[in-house]
């Protein structure tokens, strides 16, 4: 019952990062509220200071993970099992209280380890597939929260490969669009108000859409350039030898193989009439 709990939540994320249209960002965002709903089920904490590490390690109601960073509540996980109905309630009453204790550990460990691996997820790659720490801003509602100075300096990183096809008064454009969005967001009220409701779920169309066509260069660059995935997720890319990435069609390949099964076992049918 605990797993089920555990894996129907990573579930929802694995599907969210699957998505075609999910930014750097928002892949960032998914992963960061699966971490914190694991540590939120153990009334976990972390990432923890050396002192509150041995603090807590002192403490027999709460469990460290293994690098020591994050820690779970043991009263916490034992609610958890408590919760998860009458026929768990039954099991338990059957079990001695050493193995309810050894049950509860465990509970506490599979959250709090699972919460300090996820800490350490690159799932962020570059335009040349290796792991980036760094997280452009490719939506509006990032972009206006970002300081001019440094949304320039992103730019001025990609003005190397944006001149291929740019020229220089199309990528200053983009800059200029950059202080007119920024402008626009601090002086109309409903822009403002429809930019702040965007959450880590709001899509790449989404909010852009919010701008109604306006900022293009901003859009192109965004959208085009600074934005890293232009399909499903590059984790996928983790798994293999390659790193290679399924498109779309990955089903294709699987209904194609299905359908020559199929056919070669009618001809063989045939073969025998």
């Amino acid at each position: 019952m605990v797993i089920n709990h555990f894996a129907a939540r990573a579930t929802i994320t694995f599907k969210q990062l699957q998505g075609h249209r999910v930014t750097v960002c928002q892949q960032w965002a998914c992963l960061l509220s699966l971490k914190t709903f694991y540590l939120s089920t153990v009334n976990g904490k972390g990432p923890l200071e050396e002192f509150e590490s041995n603090e807590l390690d002192s403490d027999d109601q709460w469990l460290l993970s293994s690098c020591r960073r994050y820690a779970g509540s043991h009263e916490k996980s034992r609610n958890l099992l408590l919760n998860q109905g009458s026929f768990v309630l039954a099991k338990m009453e059957q079990m001695s209280e050493v193995d309810i204790d050894s049950l509860v550990k465990e509970v506490t460990k599979l959250y709090v380890e699972a919460a300090a691996r996820i800490s350490r997820i690159v799932a962020e790659r570059d335009a040349d597939n290796e792991s980036t720490d760094e997280l452009p801003a490719v939506l509006p509602n990032e972009l206006v929260r970002l300081e001019h100075s440094l949304f320039c300096t992103n730019v001025q990183q990609h003005r190397e490969r944006l001149l291929v096809r740019w020229t220089d008064t199309e990528i200053d454009i983009i800059e200029q669009e950059h202080q007119e969005l920024v402008a626009a967001y601090h002086n109309e009220a409903p822009l403002q108000s429809a930019l702040n409701a965007c959450d880590e779920k709001t899509t790449f169309d989404e909010a852009w859409s919010i701008v109604k066509g306006r900022f293009k260069y901003l859009f192109r660059f965004c959208g085009g350039v600074a934005s890293v995935f232009p399909g499903t997720s590059q984790v996928e890319s983790d798994f293999s030898v390659v790193k290679g990435e399924k498109t779309m069609f990955r089903k294709a390949l699987v209904d194609l193989s299905l359908e020559g099964i199929l056919h070669a076992k009618q001809f063989d049918e045939l073969k025998g009439l």
